[in-house]
């Protein structure tokens, strides 16, 4: 629910609200906000916090994001203090430095979930509302990323 919390915060700093409330205005910001990264960890968490099933893959993705988020910020706000070069430089530099291997553990961790949601839908605890909501999270994402970047 933490990392809920801070997606929309960080989606309010970054966009705060249309400027206008007609209807082509909050379409164009939706449209910017749907393709953030911050905007998919929020949804993921909605999905995933009235899971009645044991999904211990859903949160691979949102470690890896929180891991990267926490690394940045205490690089860039304790970098001159001697307990964080002394305990917290070595991870936060490595954290910085393997991004991309985060990124592909994270891509991973996402295909194993979609996985598990379809075998789930063959047991007893199946919800398949969640199961059409992780699939249309990801579809709505690429048509969003395409219609904003040119090709």
């Amino acid at each position: 629910m933490g990392t809920a919390c801070s997606s929309v915060y960080s989606l309010y700093a970054l966009y705060r609200r249309p400027r206008a409330w007609t209807l082509q205005v909050v379409q164009v910001y939706f449209q910017l906000v749907i393709a953030t990264k911050d905007f998919i960890y929020f949804i993921y968490c909605l999905t995933f916090v009235t899971s009645h099933l044991c999904l211990k893959f859903a949160l691979i993705p949102i470690l890896c994001r929180s891991l990267e988020r926490i690394a940045k910020f205490l690089r860039h706000n304790f970098s001159r203090s001697t307990l964080y070069r002394k305990y917290l430089e070595d991870p936060c530099v490595w954290v910085e430095s393997n991004t991309t291997t985060l990124s592909i553990l994270s891509s991973h961790a996402d295909i194993g979930l979609g996985w598990l949601l379809l075998v789930s839908l063959f047991l007893w605890q199946r919800n398949i509302v969640q199961t059409f909501m992780y699939w249309q999270m990801p579809d709505s994402m690429s048509s969003a990323l395409g219609r904003l970047i040119p090709s």
